[in-house]
C-alpha cells in the first residue's frame, strides 16, 4: 500500500529535470513573443502603477526562474537550493496557470459538445489545481528538481522538438496560446522524464527518494541522522546509540570502526 501511495504521489507531483525545465522555459518564450494577447497584457501591467508590490515581486521571481531554467542546462556546477526554489516557482506557476486557462478556454468554447469531450480539460484543471495546492502547502519542494546533467546533444534535440511542436500548434492548427503552451509543457515533461530516466537512472532514483523522504519526514514517518543530519529513508535501517541518538548506517559504521 505504501509503494502504491508513493507511485500515485509521483504521478501527481512530478520530478522536474533541468532539461524539462529548459524546454518549458523555451516554450514559454515562444508562446509569449508570438501571442499578441499575452505580451500586450504584460506591457499593460508594466505601464500601470505598481499598486500591488507583491505581484511585482512574484513577477520578478517568475522571470528569474525562467532565466535560470534556460541557463542551468549549460552550466556544469551544481544547482543551489535557492536556484531550485526559484525554478520550481516558475515551473509550478506556468504549469498551473496555463493548464487552468487552457482547460477553461476549451470548456467555454465547447458548450454544445458532449460531456465526454470535456473530461480531458476538466482533468487538466484538476491536475493543475493539485499541483498548485501541493506547492502552496509544501508537498512540492526544491527536492522535486533533479540534479541530472544535460549534454549539448540533449539540448539540441530538445530545442528541435519544442520548435516543431510550437510551429504545428501555433501556425498549422492556430491553437489558443494557453493550449499551445500546455501541449509544449506536456511534451517537455514527458521527454525530459523519459530521457532522464534512460540516461541518468541513478540521479533520477536519488531525486525521487529524496523527495519521498522529505515528504515522509514532514509526516513523521522517517528519521534524521543525529550526527550528519541526512534523512534516513524507508529503504535504510536506522541505528540507535545509547538508547537516544538515531544515526544512519554510514555514521554507525564510522563509530564502530573507531572503537
Amino acid at each position: 500500500m505504501e509503494l502504491l501511495r508513493d507511485r500515485i504521489k509521483r504521478f501527481f507531483l512530478p520530478i522536474f529535470s533541468p532539461l524539462s525545465l529548459f524546454m518549458m522555459s523555451l516554450s514559454f518564450l515562444l508562446v509569449f513573443f508570438f501571442s499578441e494577447t499575452l505580451w500586450s497584457g504584460f506591457f499593460i501591467f508594466l505601464n500601470s502603477p505598481f499598486s500591488r508590490p507583491r505581484l511585482t515581486i512574484l513577477l520578478l521571481l517568475f522571470i528569474a526562474g525562467l532565466v535560470l531554467s534556460l541557463y542551468c542546462v549549460f552550466t556544469e556546477r551544481k544547482i543551489t537550493a535557492i536556484e531550485k526554489r526559484v525554478m520550481l516557482f516558475f515551473a509550478v506557476v506556468s504549469n498551473g496557470a496555463s493548464g487552468i486557462i487552457a482547460g477553461r478556454h476549451i470548456i467555454e468554447k465547447s458548450t454544445d459538445a458532449h460531456w465526454i469531450f470535456l473530461v480531458l480539460p476538466m482533468w487538466n484543471i484538476i491536475n493543475c489545481v493539485i499541483l498548485l495546492a501541493s506547492y502552496r502547502f509544501g508537498a512540492v519542494t526544491e527536492k522535486n528538481i533533479s540534479d541530472e546533467k544535460t549534454t549539448r546533444l540533449e539540448v539540441l534535440v530538445a530545442v528541435m522538438i519544442i520548435l516543431a511542436i510550437f510551429v504545428v500548434c501555433r501556425f498549422v492548427f492556430k491553437l489558443y496560446w494557453a493550449i499551445t503552451f500546455s501541449i509544449c509543457v506536456i511534451y517537455s515533461t514527458s521527454f525530459g522524464d523519459a530521457l532522464g530516466a534512460f540516461l541518468h537512472p541513478r540521479e533520477r532514483q536519488m531525486a525521487e527518494e529524496r523527495a519521498a523522504a522529505e515528504s515522509n519526514l514532514t509526516a513523521g514517518k522517517v528519521e534524521k541522522c543525529g550526527l550528519c543530519g541526512r534523512i534516513i529513508t524507508s529503504l535504510e535501517t536506522p541505528y540507535v546509540i545509547n538508547r537516544r541518538l538515531i544515526v544512519c548506517k554510514e555514521c554507525h559504521d564510522n563509530i564502530q570502526s573507531h572503537k
